[in-house]
């Protein structure tokens, strides 16, 4: 199995501080990044095989996954944040949109 580095910075004033670091077994494909929901920090990893978005807790540990369909939608490629909502975009050219404020992740947008 290969693992995977993830180190993850935090912002104190103009220099970043390192928060945490764990290993990941699984490829990203697209980009991880850290959002605030409500009070706790997650992160968004997007994953090729099989393709799926892992919502992380900032420790690493998995707390939710988000599957799509390789022959409907795709790998995703493109993950952001904002607010509330997750949008993630497809090498098919689908997005997709969540409202991630809650524990359960509730599909919001689905479109082509």
């Amino acid at each position: 199995t290969n693992f995977h580095g993830v180190v993850v910075y935090e912002m104190q004033g103009n220099l970043p501080v390192e928060r945490t670091q764990f290993t990941y077994t699984t490829m990203i494909s697209s980009f991880a990044l850290v959002a605030r929901v409500g009070e706790e920090r997650s992160i968004f990893f997007g994953l090729a095989s099989p393709p799926r978005i892992d919502i992380c807790g900032i420790d690493g540990k998995r707390k939710e996954t988000l599957q799509f369909s390789p022959e409907m939608e795709g790998v995703p490629i493109q993950l952001d944040v904002n607010g509330q909502f997750l949008v993630a975009l497809t090498q098919k050219n689908v997005i997709k949109l969540w409202d991630v404020s809650r524990r359960q992740p509730k599909e919001v947008v689905k479109h082509r």
